[in-house]
């Protein structure tokens, strides 16, 4: 209960409890059957006078006409358990009132004191920085180890989606002529043969065949090869060799075909290997190797160790080559990778190591703000000595005692509250809101906030 109210309980309860002896003492007489007599006498202007003693009569004529007196006995009709209760519904009334009355003032009190925000930016310090660290068992070197090469493979077969048409193709081959004559003859280009089974060919070219060798027993016939096609495209013109093998033009002439005539075909549609197939295949291989390497290196680590980006040098293949005849292409992916497992803890110490060197106002009074972030750039190998490059960025904050700057600008002035914050160590700014400069500041701690603000990257 509020301080206010308090002393006066002790009063209401000692008068409550007189009051309560006292209706006990009446309701003895009562119980005793002694009863309390009343004078009443009636008073000009038609009032009534209750008096316990009598009047004598002749100073009754003085202040009353003359009457006869009447006697009375009054008698308390209320119950003895009534008159308790009673006293004791009043007991808890005004304790419920006092109640009421000390929550009241309390949450008026919370309402209209002011408030003060005190707005303070505390010094800190950033740093972005590119530093690189051998790995190794050095004491100067971040504890580490390289892991053996490790090669995987996969191979996939796609569809291929390469569209083409060939238009019917006529057969080619050559022609053969024999002359028995003693003079030459001429074959012009287009003369048509019909062979055994009726394909119909043409020379491409106009050729003279030499007469034949007399000296020679038996004579020696002139010949000579000309290049042909069948007239009618298509597989039809494929015949076979000697499907023409007898005479023509004139006598003493033979034509034959010494070979099969060949590469004729139909139009027809077909299917060919494009870039994109092979691309196609490439891109999920390569994401399952990188998934399957990736949970390989990853089980050799140990307890407080990191794996760093694997270094991966990728080839691949396929059976056929871009636009080639086919309805599928196999393709086969392989990897090659290496990584280096590195132990963060050490890695940790040695980049706050670097820190406290490139930062040298850091002391104990600053605490990391956000993430302490180190981002590996890149890891070479040279000699037989592996360094690690990285990014190393962090924001330290100075640490402010709330508590201490409360009590120490409580029911100052906001002119005299800023002069004071202004000079404590790691306080670089210091503004208070809804305040003004010769305006008081509250006398309690709970009515002052403070808002720390700074800058984490």
């Amino acid at each position: 209960m509020h301080r206010q109210y308090a002393h006066a309980v002790p009063g209401i309860l000692a008068e409550l409890e007189q009051g309560y002896e006292g209706d006990e003492t009446s309701i003895s007489q009562e119980e005793a059957g002694e009863a309390e007599i009343m004078h009443i006498y009636p008073v000009e202007g038609g009032g009534l006078l209750f008096i316990k003693t009598e009047i004598p009569q002749e100073k009754l004529r003085q202040l009353v006409v003359e009457s006869t007196p009447l006697q009375t006995t009054l008698r308390d009709p209320r119950p003895t358990q009534f008159k308790a209760s009673l006293s004791l519904l009043h007991f808890l009334l005004l304790l419920l009132l006092f109640v009421g009355l000390d929550s009241a003032d309390t949450a008026l009190t919370a309402l209209f004191s002011p408030t003060a925000t005190i707005i303070i930016r505390p010094q800190q310090q950033a740093l972005t920085t590119t530093a690189s660290f051998l790995i190794g068992t050095g004491k100067n070197d971040i504890r580490g180890r390289v892991l053996p090469a490790l090669t995987l493979s996969q191979t996939q077969i796609v569809q291929t989606t390469g569209k083409g048409h060939q238009d019917a193709r006529s057969a080619t081959g050559t022609l053969t002529f024999f002359n028995g004559q003693l003079h030459s003859v001429t074959i012009s280009a287009g003369t048509a043969f019909s062979g055994g089974n009726g394909v119909q060919i043409v020379t491409d070219a106009t050729t003279h065949i030499p007469a034949a060798d007399p000296a020679t027993t038996p004579p020696t016939f002139g010949h000579v090869p000309v290049p042909a096609h069948a007239v009618q495209p298509g597989m039809t013109g494929n015949i076979p060799a000697f499907d023409l093998n007898g005479s023509c033009c004139a006598a003493s002439i033979i034509v034959k075909n010494l070979a099969p005539f060949a590469n004729g075909h139909d139009a027809r549609d077909f299917s060919y290997v494009t870039r994109g197939d092979i691309q196609r295949a490439i891109s999920p291989l390569t994401s399952l190797l990188r998934r399957s390497e990736q949970g390989a290196l990853s089980a050799q680590l140990q307890p407080g160790e990191n794996l760093t980006q694997p270094t991966c040098i990728r080839r691949s293949s396929s059976n056929l080559q871009s636009g080639e005849e086919a309805i599928s292409v196999q393709v086969t992916v392989s990897e090659s990778c290496t990584a280096i497992i590195i132990h963060q803890q050490s890695l940790q110490a040695r980049a706050l190591q670097l820190v406290r060197l490139r930062l040298p106002g850091l002391n104990e009074h600053y605490q990391l703000a956000g993430e302490f972030r180190i981002a590996i750039d890149s890891i070479t190998t040279q000699i037989g000595r592996t360094t690690l490059t990285a990014t190393i960025h962090g924001t330290w904050v100075y640490q402010l005692n709330e508590t201490h700057i409360k009590t120490l600008v409580v029911g100052r002035t906001g002119l005299q509250a800023i002069q004071l914050l202004t000079k404590l160590p790691g306080i670089e700014r210091v503004s208070i809101a809804s305040i003004s400069d010769n305006q008081l500041l509250p006398d309690d701690t709970t009515h002052i906030h403070l808002h720390i603000i700074y800058t984490a990257f």
